[in-house]
Formats: structure tokens, C-alpha cells, sequence
């Protein structure tokens, strides 16, 4: 055991200096706003720069000096600090989440970037977060796994996981992505651009008979685009996907360039959760994950831990690493005649929407590009209707011996959440006008975690409701 402080790796100076950007920022954009002519001005200006900059400087490196830890007997020591010493020490028991980031570049400084978070930890930061050497790094985790071997549990599919990015892959993510380095083309560029677009997408349109209006075509073309764009995102994330368990901790690793590996107490984990989309269905493919504490601060899906498999497939690879039990044993489902209260709100917006077209007919002053925006609109809301059906025959409530079993929607993705009866904090009931003259409510179940989080099944019977109340208010420990 370590009796001394050592430093961060000397990486960490520049995720201190990603905190001072802005500083070297202001100068910047009053240099452009004000562009001075004159040499006293411009010497002026450069002399406030370096000035900021070096500020900046000094501050990544001051906060580095002064960040120091130990492995102690009980936990992690650690003093931080720049003008307030801060010690504490987080101990090996607490730490339920390990994050390590591997990036691209890691190879070639021998250290990888280390966060640990505990439930007393903030839930917007970690509680420790920097870069460790690889042999630190190798160290602690030796530690909190107590040197005991890797059991392989999970391999990700390769077909699978394309499937899975294409169908989380959002065009608009992708079109966010590229609009920098579309913007600095600039207005001559993008004019050429623009009309090249349009002929090319005309002429590729009619070569495929689908006799769309080049406009269409352009605003499909966009939209391909984008999805192309956040598709080769998500796969560079989510490719090479594992799960295996050390120990008390379950091991998840995703990643094509920058990897990512997650250690998770999986005897402190909140909820296990099961999700499919609409599409994903039609290949019947799921995806599986978790809430515990310090999932809620990873990038994109924060809990994934199984992607993209059948069903039981992922039921087997659940009880495999956790122990938790699927089992459906007393269920309420909504009530038949709730279907309506499920679809009201897409119906009327895409009855809006026809209105809103059958209407632009009779006026020849209305643009075509709001008449094929709408037209475009018409997809995803009859999508929209398709899966609120979808939900309302899946949705429902159920219990087992050791947890309660939510079958819920949210957004256009079906979630079943199985949550140990020692991580419901408490259930609600709510009931709306309407839902008192049905007698029918909504369920919410709150689980303990790192931030409010609570899951629901709408529109079933009340009377049922209040008995499965009774029980899981019995069991709560």
C-alpha cells in the first residue's frame, strides 16, 4: 500500500485547460469585433492575450500540482485544490462505477483517463476524475476487483450492431455534426453547392422514377446525409462491444478508436432495463442495460450492457450477470378502451397536418417547401401512431419474488425496467379528469439513484393498482 502522494499523470493539465477556453476566447473575439489598425493598438491587444493566455496556462498546471492521491488502506486518498486544500478519501466499498477512457492517443502517453463515482458523489461530476499511468491504473482496479479473473459473458454481434446504429441513428445528430465544416465553405461555396445539389438530385431522382419534385429530392438527400453522418458516429462508439464480470463488478467495453470501460457494482445496480424500438422489432432485437450510480454522467446510451440481441438471448445474459429474475407473475395491463388515451396525440397532429395540406391546395401563393415539408412530416407521424398501438398492447405492470417488473414507453422506445423491491424509494398514483370517470390512472414507480429518477405504465384499472400498492409497499425493505 502506497504511504506517499503521487501526481496525475501530466495529461491532466489539459482537461484543466479545456475549463479555461473561454478566457482565450475573449480575447480572441475582441480582436475580431474591434480589429485594430494602429501598432500600439495591436501591441496593446497582444500583450492582454498572452496575458490570458498565460493566466490560463497557470491555472491547468497550478490545478495540476496541487491534485494529488494515494491508494490508502480503506479507499482512495486525495488532496485538490488551489487556494483551499481539500483531503477526503473515497472508500473501496463505496465506489460503485469505474469509467476509463482510452482514447486514440493513449498509447503513446501510457495513461488513460479515470473517473470514480459514489452515491454521496454529485450528479453532474464524479468524484474523482483524471488521468492515471497505466500501471496506477492497473493497480486500482486489481485492487477493487481483488485480483479475480475475467469471465467473459457478452460479445457483441457484428450484423446486430449495425442494425442497432442504423436504427439510433438521427439525421438531425449527423447535420449537427457537419455544420461547422459545411458553414466555412462560405456563401459563394455554398451558392455553387446548392444549385450543384439540386441538379444532381433532380437527375438522380428521375434516373430511380420516383418522380419527386427536386426539392423533395434535396430535402431527402439531406436527410440520407445526416443519417450516413450519425450512423458512423454511432458505430465508432458503440463498436467492439463486450460485457464480462471481475468480481463483484460487471465489465462493459465498447469502442472502435476511443475505448470506453465501465465497471459497475452489479450488487448496487437500481434497475436493469430492456428496450426496443419499432423497427428494431421487426428483426426482433433488443437492447439491455442498467441504472446504477455514475451511469447517468456516460455519453450516449448511458446503461447499455447488452446490445442488440434476441430475446432470450438477453434474458439468459441478464440472469448470467445478475441474478435477476424476468419472471412475470401477478400483471395489470391497461384497461381496452385506453387505447384512445394512447394514440390521441399523434391522430390529431396528423390531422392538422392533412388539413394543413388539403388546405395549401386551394392556395397557389403557399411555397412548395412548406407542402413537402408536410408531406415529409406525414412519415414520422404515422410511425408515431403505429408505435402508440404498439405500446398499448405491451404496456403493463407485473411482480415477482424479488422485483417489480415496469412495462413502459418512452419517447418511441418500449421499456421494460425489473427493479428490486430494495431500490423502490416509493410508487405513486395519478389520476387526471378524465382518468377518474375510467377509473383508470397512471403508475409511477422512483428508484434510488443518482438523480430523480421514476418509471411508468399509463391508463390501468385503479382498483388493481391500489392492490399491487399494497404488495410492493409490503416488500419494500
Amino acid at each position: 500500500m502506497q504511504h506517499q502522494y503521487y501526481r496525475t499523470h501530466p495529461f491532466t493539465i489539459f482537461t484543466h485547460l479545456k475549463v479555461s477556453v473561454i478566457l482565450l476566447l475573449i480575447p480572441l473575439l475582441k480582436q475580431l469585433i474591434l480589429m485594430p489598425n494602429k501598432w500600439y493598438d495591436i501591441l496593446t491587444e497582444m500583450s492582454i492575450n498572452t496575458i490570458y493566455a498565460l493566466v490560463a496556462v497557470g491555472y491547468a498546471v497550478y490545478s495540476y500540482r496541487r491534485y494529488m492521491y494515494r491508494l490508502g488502506p480503506v479507499g482512495i486518498d486525495i488532496k485538490k485544490g488551489l487556494l483551499i486544500q481539500k483531503y477526503f478519501t473515497l472508500p473501496y466499498h463505496n465506489i460503485h462505477t469505474i469509467n476509463i477512457y482510452r482514447y486514440i492517443y493513449s498509447p503513446f502517453i501510457n495513461a488513460s483517463r479515470l473517473s470514480f463515482d459514489s452515491p454521496g458523489g454529485s450528479g453532474k461530476k464524479y468524484d474523482i476524475s483524471a488521468f492515471f499511468s497505466d500501471k496506477y491504473a492497473d493497480m486500482l482496479i486489481e485492487k477493487l476487483t481483488q485480483g479475480k479473473q475475467e469471465k467473459h459473458v457478452y460479445q457483441s454481434n457484428h450484423i446486430s450492431m449495425l442494425l442497432m446504429c442504423a436504427f439510433w441513428s438521427n439525421p438531425a445528430t449527423g447535420l449537427l455534426f457537419a455544420a461547422p465544416f459545411i458553414s466555412k465553405l462560405g456563401s459563394t461555396a455554398s451558392y455553387e453547392i446548392r444549385h450543384l445539389l439540386y441538379d444532381s438530385m433532380n437527375i438522380f431522382w428521375n434516373l430511380f422514377t420516383l418522380k419527386m419534385s427536386p426539392v423533395a429530392a434535396i430535402i431527402a438527400d439531406i436527410l440520407i446525409a445526416g443519417w450516413a453522418i450519425a450512423f458512423m458516429l454511432q458505430y465508432s462508439r458503440y463498436g467492439r462491444f463486450s460485457a464480462s464480470k471481475i468480481g463483484k463488478y460487471i465489465v462493459v467495453a465498447r469502442g472502435i478508436f476511443n475505448r470506453s470501460i465501465t465497471y459497475t457494482r452489479y450488487d448496487k445496480l437500481a434497475a436493469v432495463t430492456i428496450n426496443q424500438s419499432l423497427l428494431m422489432r421487426f428483426f426482433g432485437l433488443y437492447n439491455a442495460g442498467w441504472f446504477s450510480i455514475g451511469s447517468g454522467k456516460l455519453k450516449g446510451d448511458k446503461s447499455l450492457i447488452i446490445a442488440a440481441e434476441k430475446k432470450d438471448k438477453i434474458y439468459r445474459h441478464i440472469y448470467r450477470m445478475t441474478n435477476v429474475s424476468l419472471k412475470e407473475e401477478k400483471i395489470v395491463r391497461p384497461m381496452k378502451y385506453t387505447l384512445y388515451a394512447y394514440i390521441c396525440l399523434p391522430l390529431y397532429i396528423t390531422a392538422g397536418v392533412m388539413a394543413g395540406l388539403i388546405t395549401a391546395d386551394y392556395f397557389s401563393a403557399i411555397d412548395e417547401i412548406f407542402k413537402v415539408i408536410m408531406i415529409f412530416a406525414l412519415i414520422p407521424l404515422v410511425w408515431w401512431i403505429m408505435f402508440r398501438i404498439y405500446a398499448y398492447r405491451h404496456s403493463r405492470l407485473a411482480i415477482n419474488q424479488k422485483c417489480v417488473i415496469v412495462n413502459g414507453f418512452r419517447k418511441w422506445t418500449m421499456q421494460k425496467y425489473i427493479i428490486p423491491f430494495s431500490r423502490i424509494q416509493y410508487v405513486s398514483m395519478t389520476q387526471s379528469l378524465l382518468q377518474k370517470t375510467r377509473g383508470t390512472c397512471n403508475f409511477y414507480v422512483y428508484l434510488y439513484f443518482e438523480k430523480r429518477a421514476f418509471h411508468t405504465v399509463k391508463h390501468i384499472p385503479i382498483d388493481e393498482a391500489r392492490k399491487i400498492t399494497k404488495e410492493i409497499n409490503s416488500r419494500i425493505k
